[in-house]
């Protein structure tokens, strides 16, 4: 048991605990467990370059054991939220009218005025009518009339 070996393991646990804290990207979790079990057994192991072999091994067998199943807990449907998504299902005001064959529309929801266009592409939004978004794609919300027949 040498003391660098003991410091260096608990630097670079302490280090990779500390990315995955700050990016929240799952990018260093596994390494960090793999280090902290690397640093539990330069307790009981002096070669360090077995130390490494362990690091290596146990961060490998967590990445592959575990990162499948914890993407898609974190990324369920492959879609990232943002506060956009909470806008999917209010009602909304035709600003500008919604005609997807010119490529035209404003809708005014939640205080803000978007740019829209018709979940059906040949019907036309008039202004003033109210309409309810349903999706939406890039930076443009999708929209239904409130009957939803259309």
């Amino acid at each position: 048991m040498e003391l660098w070996h003991i410091i260096f393991w608990a630097v670079l646990t302490v280090f990779l605990i500390g990315v995955e804290i700050a990016t929240v990207q799952l990018v260093s979790v596994w390494f960090g467990a793999g280090s902290l079990v690397a640093f539990i057994s330069s307790f009981f192991i002096s070669d360090f370059y077995i130390q490494v072999i362990i690091f290596i091994v146990v961060s490998i067998i967590l990445l592959l054991a575990t990162r499948p199943l914890a993407r898609k807990f974190i990324n369920k449907n492959g879609h990232v939220k943002t506060n956009s998504d909470s806008l999917i299902g209010k009602k909304c005001i035709v600003k500008e009218p919604v005609n997807n064959l010119l490529g035209t529309g404003k809708v005014f929801v939640d205080g803000l005025l978007w740019s829209a266009k018709s979940a059906s592409p040949d019907f036309i939004f008039h202004a003033d009518e109210t309409c309810i978004v349903t999706d939406i794609q890039g930076v443009k919300l999708i929209i239904q009339s409130l009957d939803s027949n259309v």
